[in-house]
């Protein structure tokens, strides 16, 4: 599978957040014909809404189509960013089993820590995780968070994504 190619429009996706007020990441869910299946961005800023991840966006648009027990085609999550620990939960409950992302998470960490835990072994024995396979999407992707986080104020934060 082309992951540049779907990362490319996750970060088409990200910039779309990021002109909207919200946070740049994007994702979409790909299934095993290299259909895009959903495809969102991060709206937590915009609908005031604390679960709306980019990945959770995508879940929920992809509904009965990622639901192992009623599709259980493989299909993928590309992302910008690297998913968080809650997102990262509930794709184990989907049949998503790669997930692609532009760019690890320095600020708070994420999927990996979750698959490290001893606690999560089974949970994730079967998902793959890709990360940063595309040096300049990487770079791009970082460049967004660093901006969306100095436009916030928020110097901190944009120092991570140097």
């Amino acid at each position: 599978m082309d992951h540049r190619k779907y990362l490319e429009r996750a970060l088409e996706l990200a910039r779309e957040a990021y002109a909207k007020g919200s946070v740049p990441i994007g994702a979409l869910i790909v299934n095993r014909m290299s259909q895009i299946i959903a495809e969102g961005f991060n709206e937590i800023k915009i609908s005031n809404d604390p679960t709306a991840h980019a990945e959770i966006v995508c879940m929920r648009k992809a509904g009965k189509d990622i639901i192992k027990k009623l599709n259980p085609d493989k299909t993928n999550l590309y992302t910008t960013l690297e998913p968080c620990p809650a997102c990262a939960f509930f794709v184990t409950r989907t049949n998503i089993l790669n997930i692609i992302w532009a760019l690890k998470d320095p600020y708070k960490g994420g999927v990996e820590l979750l698959k490290q835990s001893h606690r999560w072994t089974d949970e994730f024995e079967k998902i793959t995780l890709i990360s940063e396979p595309e040096e300049d999407i990487k770079t791009e992707s970082k460049r967004l968070m660093r901006e969306y986080y100095l436009n916030k104020a928020q110097n901190d934060v944009a120092q991570l994504f140097s």
